[in-house]
Protein backbone atom coordinates (compact mmCIF):
# COMPACT_ATOMS: atom_id res chain seq x y z
CA UNK A 1 0.00 0.00 0.00
CA UNK A 2 1.81 3.07 -1.36
CA UNK A 3 -1.08 5.98 -0.72
CA UNK A 4 -2.99 6.93 2.51
CA UNK A 5 -6.44 4.60 2.20
CA UNK A 6 -9.40 6.35 2.73
CA UNK A 7 -10.52 7.06 6.17
CA UNK A 8 -12.84 9.77 6.94
CA UNK A 9 -13.08 10.79 10.54
CA UNK A 10 -13.15 7.54 11.62
CA UNK A 11 -11.00 7.00 15.21
CA UNK A 12 -7.31 6.52 15.33
CA UNK A 13 -5.75 3.93 17.74
CA UNK A 14 -3.14 5.61 19.93
CA UNK A 15 -3.66 8.85 18.03
CA UNK A 16 -2.04 6.80 14.89
CA UNK A 17 -3.15 4.10 13.64
CA UNK A 18 -6.45 4.14 11.25
CA UNK A 19 -7.84 0.44 10.86
CA UNK A 20 -8.42 -0.44 7.22
CA UNK A 21 -9.47 -4.64 7.55
CA UNK A 22 -9.12 -7.52 9.05
CA UNK A 23 -6.05 -9.97 8.81
CA UNK A 24 -7.26 -12.78 11.51
CA UNK A 25 -8.42 -13.83 14.64
CA UNK A 26 -7.55 -16.15 17.07
CA UNK A 27 -8.14 -17.41 20.62
CA UNK A 28 -6.74 -13.84 22.43
CA UNK A 29 -6.47 -11.49 19.94
CA UNK A 30 -7.43 -9.92 16.51
CA UNK A 31 -4.85 -8.52 13.81
CA UNK A 32 -5.98 -5.67 11.68
CA UNK A 33 -4.42 -4.15 8.17
CA UNK A 34 -3.87 -0.51 9.60
CA UNK A 35 -2.22 2.53 8.47
CA UNK A 36 0.40 4.38 10.08
CA UNK A 37 -0.67 7.86 9.90
CA UNK A 38 2.66 9.10 11.76
CA UNK A 39 5.11 7.00 9.40
CA UNK A 40 2.84 7.00 6.43
CA UNK A 41 3.35 3.37 5.87
CA UNK A 42 0.76 0.21 5.99
CA UNK A 43 1.21 -1.43 9.67
CA UNK A 44 -0.29 -4.34 11.55
CA UNK A 45 -2.29 -3.94 14.90
CA UNK A 46 -2.65 -6.68 17.43
CA UNK A 47 -5.35 -6.49 19.79
CA UNK A 48 -6.27 -8.24 22.86
CA UNK A 49 -10.09 -8.98 22.69
CA UNK A 50 -12.49 -6.80 25.03
CA UNK A 51 -13.07 -9.75 27.22
CA UNK A 52 -9.53 -10.21 28.56
CA UNK A 53 -8.64 -6.37 27.88
CA UNK A 54 -10.33 -5.78 31.69
CA UNK A 55 -8.00 -8.34 33.01
CA UNK A 56 -4.58 -6.37 34.24
CA UNK A 57 -2.89 -9.87 34.03
CA UNK A 58 -3.90 -10.26 30.95
CA UNK A 59 -3.08 -7.27 29.24
CA UNK A 60 0.68 -7.23 31.28
CA UNK A 61 1.10 -10.46 29.61
CA UNK A 62 0.00 -9.13 26.43
CA UNK A 63 2.32 -6.27 26.25
CA UNK A 64 5.32 -7.99 27.46
CA UNK A 65 5.56 -9.57 23.51
CA UNK A 66 6.15 -6.23 22.73
CA UNK A 67 8.36 -4.99 25.38
CA UNK A 68 10.41 -8.02 24.98
CA UNK A 69 11.46 -7.48 21.48
CA UNK A 70 11.27 -4.16 20.95
CA UNK A 71 15.11 -3.93 21.05
CA UNK A 72 16.10 -6.32 18.20
CA UNK A 73 15.84 -5.42 14.61
CA UNK A 74 16.19 -7.36 11.91
CA UNK A 75 15.04 -7.79 8.27
CA UNK A 76 13.64 -11.76 9.12
CA UNK A 77 12.36 -10.37 12.30
CA UNK A 78 8.71 -8.65 12.59
CA UNK A 79 9.43 -5.44 14.71
CA UNK A 80 7.31 -3.92 17.42
CA UNK A 81 6.24 -0.14 16.20
CA UNK A 82 4.46 1.02 19.49
CA UNK A 83 1.83 -0.53 22.20
CA UNK A 84 -0.70 0.90 24.43
CA UNK A 85 -3.36 1.87 25.27
CA UNK A 86 -2.19 5.09 26.64
CA UNK A 87 -4.06 7.13 29.28
CA UNK A 88 -5.65 9.46 27.02
CA UNK A 89 -7.56 6.51 25.18
CA UNK A 90 -11.50 6.88 25.50
CA UNK A 91 -11.89 3.41 25.06
CA UNK A 92 -9.85 1.00 27.23
CA UNK A 93 -7.85 -1.56 24.54
CA UNK A 94 -4.77 -3.11 25.02
CA UNK A 95 -3.39 -3.24 21.44
CA UNK A 96 0.50 -3.62 20.13
CA UNK A 97 1.82 -2.38 16.58
CA UNK A 98 4.04 -4.06 14.55
CA UNK A 99 5.48 -4.25 10.71
CA UNK A 100 3.51 -5.63 8.28
CA UNK A 101 5.19 -8.83 7.20
CA UNK A 102 4.30 -9.48 3.16
CA UNK A 103 2.96 -12.71 2.22
CA UNK A 104 1.56 -15.73 3.76
CA UNK A 105 2.11 -17.83 6.36
CA UNK A 106 4.68 -21.15 5.83
CA UNK A 107 1.43 -23.48 7.07
CA UNK A 108 -1.05 -21.58 4.79
CA UNK A 109 1.01 -22.24 1.53
CA UNK A 110 1.71 -25.69 1.83
CA UNK A 111 -1.73 -25.95 2.74
CA UNK A 112 -2.87 -24.35 -0.09
CA UNK A 113 -0.08 -25.63 -2.41
CA UNK A 114 1.38 -28.67 -1.35
CA UNK A 115 4.55 -28.62 0.12
CA UNK A 116 7.93 -26.66 -1.32
CA UNK A 117 10.82 -27.93 -2.86
CA UNK A 118 13.99 -28.18 -1.40
CA UNK A 119 15.40 -24.95 -2.98
CA UNK A 120 12.06 -22.94 -1.34
CA UNK A 121 12.11 -24.51 1.92
CA UNK A 122 16.47 -24.30 2.52
CA UNK A 123 15.70 -20.73 1.30
CA UNK A 124 13.21 -19.92 3.78
CA UNK A 125 14.79 -21.56 6.81
CA UNK A 126 17.87 -19.55 5.91
CA UNK A 127 16.50 -15.96 6.04
CA UNK A 128 14.80 -17.46 9.60
CA UNK A 129 18.16 -18.64 10.98
CA UNK A 130 19.44 -15.18 10.22
CA UNK A 131 16.59 -13.42 12.14
CA UNK A 132 17.24 -15.87 15.07
CA UNK A 133 20.96 -15.70 14.99
CA UNK A 134 19.99 -12.10 15.83
CA UNK A 135 17.63 -12.95 18.83
CA UNK A 136 20.38 -15.15 20.50
CA UNK A 137 22.71 -12.61 20.36
CA UNK A 138 20.18 -10.50 22.54
CA UNK A 139 20.23 -13.44 24.75
CA UNK A 140 16.72 -14.00 23.40
CA UNK A 141 14.70 -17.22 22.38
CA UNK A 142 11.94 -17.54 20.20
CA UNK A 143 10.49 -20.74 21.89
CA UNK A 144 7.51 -20.95 19.44
CA UNK A 145 9.23 -21.32 15.74
CA UNK A 146 6.18 -23.47 13.94
CA UNK A 147 4.95 -23.06 10.37
CA UNK A 148 2.05 -20.44 11.40
CA UNK A 149 4.75 -18.10 13.12
CA UNK A 150 6.69 -17.92 9.72
CA UNK A 151 5.24 -15.04 7.21
CA UNK A 152 6.90 -16.09 3.63
CA UNK A 153 7.53 -13.38 0.66
CA UNK A 154 7.65 -15.06 -2.96
CA UNK A 155 7.69 -13.32 -6.41
CA UNK A 156 5.45 -14.24 -9.01
CA UNK A 157 7.22 -17.21 -10.14
CA UNK A 158 7.17 -18.67 -6.58
CA UNK A 159 10.82 -17.82 -5.81
CA UNK A 160 11.40 -16.52 -2.33
CA UNK A 161 12.27 -13.31 -1.91
CA UNK A 162 12.13 -12.88 2.32
CA UNK A 163 10.88 -14.65 5.15
CA UNK A 164 9.71 -13.08 8.61
CA UNK A 165 9.51 -14.43 12.35
CA UNK A 166 6.68 -13.30 13.59
CA UNK A 167 4.26 -14.22 17.17
CA UNK A 168 7.01 -13.20 20.24
CA UNK A 169 4.49 -14.46 22.97
CA UNK A 170 6.69 -16.87 24.54
CA UNK A 171 9.99 -15.17 23.85
CA UNK A 172 12.23 -14.97 26.27
CA UNK A 173 15.57 -15.21 28.11
CA UNK A 174 17.98 -17.92 27.50
CA UNK A 175 17.59 -20.66 29.89
CA UNK A 176 14.29 -19.91 31.16
CA UNK A 177 11.29 -22.17 30.53
CA UNK A 178 7.97 -22.55 29.77
CA UNK A 179 6.28 -24.25 32.58
CA UNK A 180 3.46 -23.08 34.87
CA UNK A 181 0.27 -20.89 34.19
CA UNK A 182 0.13 -18.67 31.22
CA UNK A 183 -3.09 -16.54 31.48
CA UNK A 184 -3.31 -15.95 27.83
CA UNK A 185 -2.63 -19.34 26.43
CA UNK A 186 -3.74 -22.03 29.50
CA UNK A 187 -5.54 -21.78 32.43
CA UNK A 188 -3.68 -21.74 35.76
CA UNK A 189 -2.03 -24.66 36.70
CA UNK A 190 2.19 -26.35 36.15
CA UNK A 191 1.23 -26.92 32.79
CA UNK A 192 4.01 -26.59 29.73
CA UNK A 193 3.13 -23.84 27.27
CA UNK A 194 4.36 -24.34 23.82
CA UNK A 195 3.39 -25.87 20.07
CA UNK A 196 3.64 -29.71 20.66
CA UNK A 197 4.59 -30.35 16.90
CA UNK A 198 7.86 -28.31 16.93
CA UNK A 199 8.43 -27.88 20.89
CA UNK A 200 11.91 -28.84 21.71
CA UNK A 201 12.22 -32.22 23.96
CA UNK A 202 13.68 -29.87 26.78
CA UNK A 203 10.80 -27.87 26.12
CA UNK A 204 7.99 -30.36 26.43
CA UNK A 205 9.72 -31.67 29.41
CA UNK A 206 9.93 -27.90 31.30
CA UNK A 207 13.52 -27.74 31.26
CA UNK A 208 15.02 -24.69 30.28
CA UNK A 209 15.74 -23.79 27.15
CA UNK A 210 18.38 -22.39 25.01
CA UNK A 211 19.13 -21.57 21.58
CA UNK A 212 19.41 -24.97 20.65
CA UNK A 213 15.28 -25.12 21.33
CA UNK A 214 14.81 -22.65 18.23
CA UNK A 215 17.10 -24.52 16.30
CA UNK A 216 15.33 -27.80 16.52
CA UNK A 217 12.23 -25.99 15.84
CA UNK A 218 13.75 -25.17 12.38
CA UNK A 219 14.83 -28.69 11.53
CA UNK A 220 10.70 -29.66 12.18
CA UNK A 221 9.80 -26.59 10.28
CA UNK A 222 11.83 -27.56 7.42
CA UNK A 223 10.68 -31.03 7.30
CA UNK A 224 6.59 -29.66 7.51
CA UNK A 225 7.76 -27.75 4.47
CA UNK A 226 9.14 -30.43 2.16
CA UNK A 227 6.71 -33.23 3.39
CA UNK A 228 3.51 -31.25 4.23
CA UNK A 229 3.37 -32.56 7.82
CA UNK A 230 5.11 -31.78 11.27
CA UNK A 231 8.10 -34.64 11.83
CA UNK A 232 6.11 -36.44 14.87
CA UNK A 233 2.55 -35.64 14.55
CA UNK A 234 0.58 -37.94 15.74
CA UNK A 235 -3.64 -38.51 16.13
CA UNK A 236 -3.28 -36.89 19.56
CA UNK A 237 -1.71 -33.77 21.36
CA UNK A 238 -0.19 -36.72 24.06
CA UNK A 239 0.51 -39.30 21.68
CA UNK A 240 2.79 -36.30 19.62
CA UNK A 241 4.44 -35.11 22.92
CA UNK A 242 4.85 -38.64 23.55
CA UNK A 243 6.68 -39.43 19.75
CA UNK A 244 9.06 -36.09 20.40
CA UNK A 245 10.19 -37.49 23.34
CA UNK A 246 11.07 -41.06 22.34
CA UNK A 247 10.64 -41.49 18.39
CA UNK A 248 14.09 -41.26 16.22
CA UNK A 249 14.16 -38.49 13.55
CA UNK A 250 12.24 -38.88 10.39
CA UNK A 251 13.82 -38.60 7.30
CA UNK A 252 12.15 -36.58 5.10
CA UNK A 253 13.09 -38.15 2.00
CA UNK A 254 11.26 -41.57 2.91
CA UNK A 255 7.63 -39.26 2.15
CA UNK A 256 9.41 -36.54 -0.12
CA UNK A 257 11.31 -38.74 -2.56
CA UNK A 258 14.25 -36.07 -4.18
CA UNK A 259 15.02 -34.83 -1.73
CA UNK A 260 18.81 -34.69 -1.28
CA UNK A 261 20.52 -36.96 1.77
CA UNK A 262 22.48 -34.35 3.05
CA UNK A 263 19.35 -32.18 4.14
CA UNK A 264 18.19 -35.15 5.53
CA UNK A 265 20.78 -35.79 7.42
CA UNK A 266 21.35 -32.25 8.33
CA UNK A 267 17.16 -32.16 9.82
CA UNK A 268 18.15 -35.53 11.54
CA UNK A 269 20.95 -33.54 13.64
CA UNK A 270 18.69 -30.81 13.98
CA UNK A 271 16.31 -33.02 15.38
CA UNK A 272 18.40 -35.14 17.97
CA UNK A 273 16.91 -35.30 21.78
CA UNK A 274 19.98 -33.36 23.36
CA UNK A 275 20.53 -30.05 22.95
CA UNK A 276 23.87 -30.15 22.56
CA UNK A 277 23.66 -33.14 19.63
CA UNK A 278 22.63 -30.29 17.35
CA UNK A 279 24.06 -27.61 15.60
CA UNK A 280 26.29 -25.05 17.35
CA UNK A 281 24.71 -22.14 16.49
CA UNK A 282 22.30 -20.33 13.72
CA UNK A 283 24.73 -19.61 11.65
CA UNK A 284 26.09 -23.34 11.43
CA UNK A 285 23.01 -25.08 10.62
CA UNK A 286 22.28 -22.47 7.85
CA UNK A 287 25.61 -23.18 6.08
CA UNK A 288 24.68 -27.20 6.57
CA UNK A 289 21.10 -26.67 4.70
CA UNK A 290 22.33 -24.25 1.88
CA UNK A 291 25.78 -26.61 1.42
CA UNK A 292 22.88 -29.63 1.35
CA UNK A 293 20.83 -28.10 -1.50
CA UNK A 294 24.37 -26.67 -3.61
CA UNK A 295 25.38 -30.47 -3.69
CA UNK A 296 22.92 -32.05 -5.42
CA UNK A 297 23.41 -34.92 -6.08
CA UNK A 298 24.77 -35.59 -10.16
CA UNK A 299 23.28 -38.46 -12.05
CA UNK A 300 24.70 -41.79 -11.03
CA UNK A 301 27.10 -43.62 -12.90
CA UNK A 302 25.91 -47.13 -14.50
CA UNK A 303 28.14 -48.97 -11.52
CA UNK A 304 26.89 -46.36 -8.75
CA UNK A 305 23.76 -48.17 -7.51
CA UNK A 306 22.63 -51.94 -6.86
CA UNK A 307 19.65 -52.28 -9.65
CA UNK A 308 17.90 -54.71 -10.74
CA UNK A 309 19.11 -55.92 -14.12
CA UNK A 310 16.94 -56.88 -17.53
CA UNK A 311 18.17 -60.45 -19.07
CA UNK A 312 20.90 -60.42 -21.54
CA UNK A 313 20.23 -61.11 -24.87
CA UNK A 314 19.75 -65.15 -25.32
CA UNK A 315 22.83 -66.89 -27.21
CA UNK A 316 22.92 -66.93 -30.95
CA UNK A 317 21.65 -70.60 -31.49
CA UNK A 318 22.23 -71.12 -34.70
CA UNK A 319 26.18 -71.95 -36.32
CA UNK A 320 26.85 -72.59 -40.01
CA UNK A 321 28.90 -75.58 -40.03
CA UNK A 322 30.70 -74.41 -43.84
CA UNK A 323 33.72 -73.97 -41.60
CA UNK A 324 35.34 -75.55 -39.09
CA UNK A 325 34.56 -72.61 -36.55
CA UNK A 326 33.11 -68.84 -36.74
CA UNK A 327 35.76 -66.13 -37.36
CA UNK A 328 34.91 -62.68 -35.01
CA UNK A 329 33.52 -60.49 -38.09
CA UNK A 330 36.14 -58.28 -37.17
CA UNK A 331 39.82 -57.69 -34.95
CA UNK A 332 41.13 -54.63 -34.06
CA UNK A 333 44.18 -54.48 -35.89
CA UNK A 334 47.14 -53.58 -33.17
CA UNK A 335 48.60 -50.34 -32.98
CA UNK A 336 50.47 -49.15 -36.02
CA UNK A 337 53.32 -47.75 -34.22
CA UNK A 338 53.74 -50.88 -32.16
CA UNK A 339 56.21 -53.64 -33.22
CA UNK A 340 54.87 -57.29 -32.41
CA UNK A 341 57.66 -60.27 -31.83
CA UNK A 342 57.56 -63.04 -35.14
CA UNK A 343 57.29 -65.63 -31.79
CA UNK A 344 54.13 -63.81 -30.35
CA UNK A 345 52.50 -64.25 -34.13
CA UNK A 346 53.81 -68.28 -33.74
CA UNK A 347 52.15 -68.51 -30.25
CA UNK A 348 49.05 -67.10 -31.40
CA UNK A 349 48.16 -69.11 -34.58
CA UNK A 350 48.84 -72.04 -31.83
CA UNK A 351 46.10 -70.97 -30.01
CA UNK A 352 43.50 -70.46 -32.78
CA UNK A 353 44.09 -73.75 -33.84
CA UNK A 354 43.56 -75.30 -30.50
CA UNK A 355 40.24 -73.44 -30.08
CA UNK A 356 39.06 -74.16 -33.34
CA UNK A 357 39.85 -77.70 -32.69
CA UNK A 358 37.71 -78.04 -29.61
CA UNK A 359 35.07 -76.17 -31.67
CA UNK A 360 35.04 -78.32 -34.20
CA UNK A 361 34.66 -81.37 -31.93
CA UNK A 362 32.00 -79.98 -30.02
CA UNK A 363 29.69 -78.49 -32.76
CA UNK A 364 30.56 -81.22 -35.03
CA UNK A 365 26.90 -82.98 -36.89
CA UNK A 366 25.83 -86.01 -36.45
CA UNK A 367 27.04 -88.14 -39.37
CA UNK A 368 24.36 -88.53 -42.09
CA UNK A 369 24.12 -91.22 -44.70
CA UNK A 370 26.37 -91.03 -47.35
CA UNK A 371 24.05 -90.32 -50.42
CA UNK A 372 23.34 -87.19 -48.20
CA UNK A 373 26.60 -86.19 -47.48
CA UNK A 374 27.23 -83.88 -50.72
CA UNK A 375 24.06 -81.70 -49.39
CA UNK A 376 23.82 -78.48 -47.61
CA UNK A 377 25.35 -78.83 -43.93
CA UNK A 378 22.63 -79.42 -41.70
CA UNK A 379 22.04 -76.90 -39.11
CA UNK A 380 23.01 -77.86 -35.22
CA UNK A 381 21.08 -76.49 -32.20
CA UNK A 382 22.81 -75.21 -29.03
CA UNK A 383 22.38 -76.82 -26.31
CA UNK A 384 19.20 -78.92 -27.36
CA UNK A 385 20.74 -82.25 -28.98
CA UNK A 386 19.97 -82.81 -32.81
CA UNK A 387 17.48 -86.12 -33.48
CA UNK A 388 18.94 -89.53 -33.22
CA UNK A 389 17.49 -90.47 -36.59
CA UNK A 390 17.48 -87.42 -39.05
CA UNK A 391 15.17 -87.56 -42.03
CA UNK A 392 18.00 -88.11 -44.72
CA UNK A 393 16.91 -85.66 -47.30
CA UNK A 394 16.10 -82.43 -44.58
CA UNK A 395 18.16 -80.66 -42.17
CA UNK A 396 17.43 -81.62 -38.32
CA UNK A 397 14.75 -79.44 -36.80
CA UNK A 398 16.05 -76.41 -34.97
CA UNK A 399 14.38 -75.74 -31.10
CA UNK A 400 14.02 -72.45 -30.66
CA UNK A 401 14.92 -70.31 -27.75
CA UNK A 402 12.35 -70.63 -24.35
CA UNK A 403 9.16 -68.43 -24.81
CA UNK A 404 8.91 -65.69 -22.32
CA UNK A 405 5.51 -66.05 -20.62
CA UNK A 406 3.73 -62.72 -22.05
CA UNK A 407 1.84 -61.70 -19.45
CA UNK A 408 2.78 -60.48 -15.21
CA UNK A 409 0.20 -59.84 -12.32
CA UNK A 410 0.16 -56.57 -10.92
CA UNK A 411 1.84 -56.78 -7.38
CA UNK A 412 0.11 -55.86 -4.12
CA UNK A 413 1.38 -51.96 -4.21
CA UNK A 414 -1.41 -50.37 -1.34
CA UNK A 415 0.50 -49.02 1.50
CA UNK A 416 4.18 -48.97 0.26
CA UNK A 417 5.66 -45.57 -0.36
CA UNK A 418 5.93 -43.95 -4.36
CA UNK A 419 9.07 -44.99 -4.37
CA UNK A 420 8.77 -48.31 -3.26
CA UNK A 421 6.17 -49.20 -5.59
CA UNK A 422 8.12 -47.90 -8.59
CA UNK A 423 10.76 -50.47 -7.40
CA UNK A 424 8.29 -53.12 -6.87
CA UNK A 425 6.32 -52.37 -10.86
CA UNK A 426 9.99 -52.16 -12.54
CA UNK A 427 11.34 -55.76 -10.44
CA UNK A 428 7.72 -57.46 -12.03
CA UNK A 429 8.66 -55.97 -15.06
CA UNK A 430 6.22 -53.49 -15.16
CA UNK A 431 6.74 -49.80 -15.47
CA UNK A 432 4.63 -47.01 -12.86
CA UNK A 433 2.67 -45.11 -15.12
CA UNK A 434 0.39 -41.91 -14.59
CA UNK A 435 0.26 -40.82 -10.78
CA UNK A 436 -2.65 -39.54 -9.23
CA UNK A 437 -3.23 -37.51 -5.73
CA UNK A 438 -5.65 -37.65 -3.45
CA UNK A 439 -6.87 -36.78 0.50
CA UNK A 440 -7.63 -38.95 3.04
CA UNK A 441 -5.79 -40.23 7.01
CA UNK A 442 -2.67 -42.20 5.12
CA UNK A 443 0.88 -40.34 5.52
CA UNK A 444 1.94 -38.21 2.31
CA UNK A 445 3.23 -40.20 -0.23
CA UNK A 446 1.63 -43.53 0.68
CA UNK A 447 0.02 -45.68 -2.61
CA UNK A 448 -3.79 -45.91 -1.95
CA UNK A 449 -4.68 -48.07 -5.10
CA UNK A 450 -3.62 -48.92 -8.82
CA UNK A 451 -5.08 -49.38 -11.45
CA UNK A 452 -5.02 -52.35 -12.84
CA UNK A 453 -5.60 -53.34 -9.61
CA UNK A 454 -3.20 -56.29 -7.96
CA UNK A 455 -3.30 -59.58 -9.32
CA UNK A 456 -4.28 -58.52 -12.35
CA UNK A 457 -2.12 -59.83 -14.96
CA UNK A 458 -0.66 -57.58 -17.90
CA UNK A 459 1.42 -57.83 -20.60
CA UNK A 460 5.09 -57.23 -19.67
CA UNK A 461 6.04 -53.74 -20.01
CA UNK A 462 2.53 -51.91 -18.85
CA UNK A 463 2.40 -48.97 -16.88
CA UNK A 464 0.36 -49.12 -13.67
CA UNK A 465 -1.21 -45.66 -12.76
CA UNK A 466 -1.10 -45.13 -9.07
CA UNK A 467 -2.90 -42.82 -6.96
CA UNK A 468 -0.67 -41.51 -3.76
CA UNK A 469 -2.07 -39.65 -0.56
CA UNK A 470 -1.48 -35.80 -0.49
CA UNK A 471 -0.68 -36.30 3.66
CA UNK A 472 -3.56 -33.83 3.92
CA UNK A 473 -7.93 -33.92 4.62
CA UNK A 474 -10.76 -32.31 4.77
CA UNK A 475 -11.97 -30.91 8.42
CA UNK A 476 -15.13 -32.65 9.17
CA UNK A 477 -18.53 -31.17 9.87
CA UNK A 478 -18.59 -30.99 13.56
CA UNK A 479 -21.22 -27.91 14.76
CA UNK A 480 -23.83 -28.96 16.99
CA UNK A 481 -22.40 -32.32 17.55
CA UNK A 482 -21.32 -33.63 21.21
CA UNK A 483 -18.27 -32.82 22.27
CA UNK A 484 -17.34 -36.45 21.96
CA UNK A 485 -18.71 -36.90 18.73
CA UNK A 486 -17.15 -33.88 17.56
CA UNK A 487 -13.49 -35.10 19.09
CA UNK A 488 -14.10 -38.76 17.62
CA UNK A 489 -14.53 -37.22 14.26
CA UNK A 490 -11.58 -34.99 13.87
CA UNK A 491 -9.10 -37.45 15.16
CA UNK A 492 -10.75 -39.94 12.67
CA UNK A 493 -9.97 -37.45 10.07
CA UNK A 494 -6.78 -37.17 11.07
CA UNK A 495 -6.43 -33.85 13.41
CA UNK A 496 -5.97 -33.67 16.72
CA UNK A 497 -8.49 -31.97 18.61
CA UNK A 498 -8.53 -28.62 21.19
CA UNK A 499 -11.58 -28.16 22.94
CA UNK A 500 -12.21 -24.70 23.84
CA UNK A 501 -14.56 -23.37 26.21
CA UNK A 502 -16.54 -20.39 25.88
CA UNK A 503 -19.89 -19.06 26.48
CA UNK A 504 -22.07 -19.16 23.86
CA UNK A 505 -25.45 -19.68 22.42
CA UNK A 506 -26.97 -22.95 22.20
CA UNK A 507 -26.75 -26.24 24.36
CA UNK A 508 -23.83 -26.80 26.95
CA UNK A 509 -21.32 -29.19 25.23
CA UNK A 510 -22.22 -29.09 21.94
CA UNK A 511 -19.88 -27.48 19.70
CA UNK A 512 -20.17 -23.98 18.28
CA UNK A 513 -17.42 -23.19 16.23
CA UNK A 514 -14.74 -25.12 14.46
CA UNK A 515 -11.37 -23.41 13.69
CA UNK A 516 -10.15 -23.66 10.55
CA UNK A 517 -13.65 -23.86 9.48
CA UNK A 518 -15.32 -27.14 7.93
CA UNK A 519 -14.35 -28.17 4.84
CA UNK A 520 -10.82 -26.50 4.87
CA UNK A 521 -8.27 -28.67 3.89
CA UNK A 522 -4.94 -29.09 6.60
CA UNK A 523 -1.96 -30.96 7.26
CA UNK A 524 -2.67 -34.42 8.73
CA UNK A 525 -1.88 -33.73 12.65
CA UNK A 526 -2.83 -30.60 12.48
CA UNK A 527 -5.06 -29.11 15.07
CA UNK A 528 -8.53 -28.11 14.79
CA UNK A 529 -10.02 -25.95 17.55
CA UNK A 530 -13.54 -27.40 18.42
CA UNK A 531 -15.62 -24.24 20.48
CA UNK A 532 -17.62 -25.65 22.77
CA UNK A 533 -20.42 -24.02 24.76
CA UNK A 534 -19.80 -23.65 28.34
CA UNK A 535 -22.59 -23.38 31.11
CA UNK A 536 -20.21 -22.30 33.76
CA UNK A 537 -19.90 -18.87 35.24
CA UNK A 538 -15.97 -17.47 33.87
CA UNK A 539 -16.59 -15.60 30.33
CA UNK A 540 -13.05 -15.55 30.48
CA UNK A 541 -12.02 -18.98 30.28
CA UNK A 542 -9.29 -20.37 28.81
CA UNK A 543 -8.10 -23.61 27.11
CA UNK A 544 -6.54 -26.11 29.31
CA UNK A 545 -3.37 -28.04 27.05
CA UNK A 546 -0.22 -29.57 27.69
CA UNK A 547 0.85 -27.50 24.52
CA UNK A 548 -0.50 -25.07 22.17
CA UNK A 549 -0.81 -26.27 19.02
CA UNK A 550 -2.40 -23.80 17.32
CA UNK A 551 -0.79 -19.92 17.65
CA UNK A 552 -2.73 -16.69 17.22
CA UNK A 553 -2.63 -14.65 13.54
CA UNK A 554 0.29 -12.64 13.91
CA UNK A 555 1.63 -10.18 11.36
Amino acid sequence: MADAPPGGESPLVGGRFRIVGLLGAGATASVYEVWDVAAGRPAALKVLHPHLAGDQAAVAAFHREAQVIARVRHPALCGVIAWGPRSAEPVAEAWTAWDLAPGRTLSEIVRTEGPLDAVSAVAVAARVLDGLAELHAHGLVHRDVSPANIVVDRAPDGTVRGARLVDFGLTDAAGEHTRGADVLRTAAGDGVVGNAFYAAPEQLRGLPVGAAGDLYAVAGVVYFALVGAAPFARDTTEATVAAALDALPPTASVHAPGVPPAIDRALVRGLLKEPHARFTDAAEMRAALEAAVAARPAAEGREGRTRVLAPTAPLRSHLSDTSPAAEPASAPAPPATRSTSPWLWVLAAAAVAVVVAVAASTLRPPAVPADAADGPAPLVSAPTPTPAAPSPTAAPTVSAPSAVPADTPVPELAGLTLEAASAVLREAGLAPGAVASADGTDPAGTVLSSTPGAAVAVPLGSGVDLVVATGANAVPAAVGASEGDAVAAIRDAGFVPLVVRAQRAGAPGAVAAVRPAEGSRLPLGSSVELVVVDAGPSPSSTPRASATPTPDPTP
